[in-house]
This record gives structure tokens, C-alpha cells and sequence, in this order.
């Protein structure tokens, strides 16, 4: 494999410009940002943290490898046309692109959760319409737009399919099928392999617990993940989304930056 390495932003113990130096100790590559929730006035909206961010990267060394839109929890991602919900979501997608962009993250990840989570057939219209328009706004600037949800793999196709545009593809976790839906996360991977983009999630934990366990220490098929994408010759990132500045995780150590340092190492060694 040629992959880099690297860790969410948002799952590191504490937060801000300064997570850049937790992943050079961490002897990663880089890590994704993500644009921020609207309780907080989604805060990569603000060029000044965008331009922060990129010289806490440059300073350290580190690269960052996507831009994530969790925010699509909270307000949903494909409401009807004509409506303030979807002006905000337009106004949303724009942003990610736009900072992806400026920071040279080449892929804006959507995620389909909470009350974007694709229900009815309707909802599934609506987000292969709103991502149609997101890809067009993206490829001006070279982006591609990703969908990650937990959708059986074959509808997860046809969403591909659907949307038709080069610069759009799957994001794949490696736990959220199994903790989600029970599904096997080998066998879904090895469905959407063909259809995903140059990132990726990795985590770990139980059927029952997101995010609760070492990497390769859970339930959910870590080692044998990394397995099928060294058998594949994946080519891109590999980010980690376990949550350090949580619980289980972050009740492992008194100091949650061990347990992020330790997590890094197995990381690194499961790539070599």
C-alpha cells in the first residue's frame, strides 16, 4: 500500500489549530477537518481558522486529507427545493468546498446520518439530486464529494450510478456498518471497494458501542480490513475516527493523549 496515516480533528482530546502538533508527535501524516456544527457557527466558515489551520499544518509537517460535513446530524442534508433548510445546506456543502480548497484537501466526505439518514425513496431522490449539484460545484475546483452512509452496498451503488459524476464516490468505515446495521464490515468493503474514494475511515468497538476499543482490539474486523486493503494496494488515506475525547476511550488512560499515541502506533504498524 502507499497510504498516508492520519486522525480526525474532531476526535482528538481537546481541539483547535494545536491538534496539528498532537498528530506530527503522533508520527502521522495528517488529518481531516470538519466543518463544524451550527451551534457552534460552523467554524470553518471563517477564513481566519481556515488560514490558521493551514499554517498549524505547514509548521508541523502534516498535510490535511479531507474535509467532513458532520453537521448533516443535525440539519438535514436534502430537504425540498425552495426552502431555508435548503439554503442552508447549499450554503454548507459550499463551504466545505470552498476550505477543502483553500487547504488543499482534495475530498469533501457527506456524511448520511441523524436527520440526513436516507429512509424512504424520496429521501434517496433528494440526496442524489443535492449531491448532483455538489459534485458540479466541486469540480470547478478539481473536489470530490463522497457519501458516507450505511446503506446496503448494491443502493449504495446506484446512488453512485444515480449521481454520475466523475468527482463523486463512497466513503467507507470500518465500523459504522457493523455497529449500524450488523453487517459484515470485510464483505461490504470488499462490495464498494471499486467505488470509493482515496479516503477512509478506520475505528473500533462492539455491536454495541461505537468507537470503544483499541484499534484491532473490538469486534469489528480491524485487522482483517487492513488486511484486504494491503491485498488491494489501496492507494490514499487512512484516517483514524476513533474518539479520544470521549468515553469509553477517553477513560482508558488519565491522560487521553496516551491513548491516542498508543492508537497511532497500532495504526501505523497495521499499515506497515
Amino acid at each position: 500500500m502507499n497510504v498516508k496515516l492520519g486522525c480526525c480533528n474532531i476526535c482528538l482530546p481537546g481541539g483547535g489549530t494545536f491538534a496539528a502538533e498532537l498528530i506530527r508527535m503522533a508520527g502521522l501524516d495528517g488529518m481531516s477537518l470538519d466543518l463544524g456544527y451550527q451551534s457552534e457557527g460552523f467554524p470553518l466558515m471563517s477564513q481566519t481558522l481556515i488560514d490558521m489551520y493551514r499554517d498549524a499544518a505547514a509548521r508541523n509537517g502534516i498535510a490535511i486529507s479531507n474535509i467532513g460535513c458532520s453537521c448533516y446530524d443535525f440539519i438535514p442534508l436534502a430537504p425540498e427545493k425552495g426552502t431555508e433548510e435548503y439554503d442552508l445546506s447549499i450554503r454548507c456543502l459550499k463551504a466545505a468546498i470552498h476550505a477543502a480548497d483553500q487547504l488543499d484537501a482534495r475530498v469533501v466526505m457527506v456524511p448520511m446520518f441523524g436527520v440526513s439518514r436516507i429512509q424512504t425513496q424520496a429521501d434517496f431522490d433528494r440526496t442524489v439530486a443535492i449531491m448532483r449539484e455538489a459534485c458540479d460545484l466541486a469540480a470547478e475546483k478539481g473536489i470530490t464529494m463522497a457519501a458516507e452512509n450505511v446503506l446496503p452496498p448494491q443502493r449504495q451503488i446506484e446512488m453512485v450510478r444515480q449521481v454520475n459524476h466523475p468527482n463523486f464516490g463512497l466513503f467507507y468505515d470500518s465500523q459504522n456498518f457493523f455497529y449500524n446495521e450488523g453487517m459484515d464490515q470485510l464483505a461490504v468493503l470488499k462490495e464498494l471497494y471499486p467505488y470509493l474514494v482515496p479516503v477512509l475511515h478506520v475505528k473500533d468497538g462492539t455491536e454495541t458501542t461505537l468507537s470503544a476499543s483499541i484499534l484491532g482490539e473490538g469486534t469489528s474486523g480491524f485487522h482483517a480490513v487492513m488486511d484486504y486493503l494491503k491485498e488491494k494496494n489501496f492507494q490514499g488515506w487512512i484516517i483514524n475516527e476513533n474518539y479520544y475525547n470521549k468515553p469509553p476511550l477517553r477513560q482508558l488512560d488519565i491522560d487521553p493523549v496516551a491513548v491516542f499515541l498508543k492508537d497511532s502506533a497500532v495504526l501505523r504498524q497495521a499499515a506497515e
